[in-house]
């Protein structure tokens, strides 16, 4: 009997070892994101502060452009290679869920509470009953100003509250200096930037891009040709009637030859480094109701139940503590989906109207509700119509957006 019990005794020991020792291999993450400016440095230095937390896991963090990460991963991933871990803008989950990353339903009951995240971002993680991801952030579209330009013509603005039409159009009027090439308001009217910068204010004018099934497009209301007639009525005004690109606004902003340019929060780490004194306000209110283009960074896993799995799991729950997310949105600018990090960012007097703006705006996510050809949707037929109507000051807006709508249509029915 004893013997029995010393071999029994011995194998468990054995067993435990062998367990201890498979925990404690050396383990590499694939983790890809398209974090390609400053925010990647970011989520790099985080990468690199849990490796020396945990010596035997590696997170190999690989930066791209979006696009081409979803291209290359769907291959790589067939190919039994790729990411491990992502990050996705919520609006591209819908076409990958399923080819790139896989439901997380039982994972994510086990070992994350739906209360710690800001549920209107936890609520898009799902698709058809089933959950794609973990929030990391939104990151809202908000004013930058030049606090020097700012001072120098005697203007303070607000840090909680949107100003008016009129009070935005006043101050962009008081700066611009058209002969010295000096603009109050920088506008992006070439790429993405076109569709992106049109959104805060077609929103505010009540539109919606499609019904709630994502079936029937709305984007030839009235909401859409008001949007788009308040933007190019600032051309040649308090905004150059040249085309411009996201860089040239960018370098007109950091430059000072314009006072004001509207992006996203992710912009602040740019700024940060260009060190140039600026200041951060709501977007203004122009139309009826308040309103502001945001979108949604979320962790997306392509593998369940492998070893790695497990390894880019316990890299997500540390990435998702309240320092840590902390650190992410004061390092990237993004606001933290975890609400106790969002609180401590949000006492940041320059987070103070990003955090407000995604407090108001949290039922006007990017793209909601997401439909499988988002991508197709913007790049082949927003942004080509918004370049057209603002290339064109006597452009037929109305008709140009009713031609647009009349193609997504026949897009959304295939």
């Amino acid at each position: 009997m004893r013997k029995k019990l010393w071999i029994w005794f011995v194998f468990l020991m054995v067993m435990g070892m062998s367990v201890c020792y498979g925990a404690n291999e050396p383990v590499t993450v694939e983790f890809w994101n398209g974090h390609t400016g400053p925010d990647g440095e970011v989520m790099s230095k985080l990468a690199k502060l849990y490796e020396e937390s945990h010596p035997n896991v590696k997170i190999h963090t690989i930066s791209m452009a979006w696009d081409q990460l979803f291209t290359k991963a769907e291959l790589a991933i067939s190919q039994g290679s790729g990411p491990d871990l992502l990050t996705l803008p919520a609006d591209r989950m819908v076409e990958n869920a399923g080819k790139v990353i896989k439901p997380i339903n039982d994972l994510a009951k086990k070992n994350f509470k739906e209360a710690t995240f800001d549920k209107s971002l936890w609520d898009l993680t799902f698709f058809e009953k089933k959950q794609y991801g973990i929030p990391l952030d939104t990151h809202p579209y908000v004013i930058y100003y030049r606090k020097d330009i700012f001072a120098k013509n005697g203007i303070t603005v607000p840090n909680d509250t949107p100003l008016s039409k009129e009070e935005f159009l006043n101050i962009a009027q008081k700066l611009t200096d058209k002969k010295a090439g000096i603009y109050g308001f920088a506008f992006k009217s070439l790429g993405v930037h076109a569709w992106w910068d049109t959104w805060p204010f077609f929103l505010q004018a009540g539109g919606k891009l499609w019904d709630k099934n994502g079936n029937n497009p709305r984007l030839d209301s009235k909401a859409m040709t008001e949007a788009i007639g308040f933007l190019k009525s600032l051309q040649g005004n308090v905004a150059t009637d040249q085309l411009t690109d996201w860089q040239t606004a960018y370098s007109m902003f950091v430059t000072g030859y314009a006072a004001m340019i509207q992006h996203g929060s992710w912009l602040i780490p740019g700024l940060n480094k260009a060190n140039i004194p600026y200041g951060v306000m709501m977007l203004p209110k122009v139309f009826d109701k308040y309103a502001s283009f945001a979108n949604m960074h979320m962790f997306g896993f392509t593998r369940i139940n492998e070893k790695r799995t497990q390894a880019a799991l316990d890299f997500v729950k540390w990435m998702e503590t309240k320092n840590n997310a902390y650190e992410w949105g004061r390092g990237s600018g993004n606001v933290p989906a975890n609400l106790e990090a969002r609180a401590e960012y949000a006492r940041d007097p320059i987070f103070q109207p990003i955090a407000k703006t995604a407090e108001l705006n949290k039922k006007q996510l990017y793209m909601s509700p997401y439909i499988k050809q988002n991508a197709t949707v913007v790049y082949k037929y927003l942004v080509p119509t918004m370049e057209a109507v603002y290339r064109d000051k006597n452009s037929n807006v109305k008709k140009a957006v009713a031609e647009m709508n009349k193609q997504v249509k026949m897009v959304l029915k295939k």
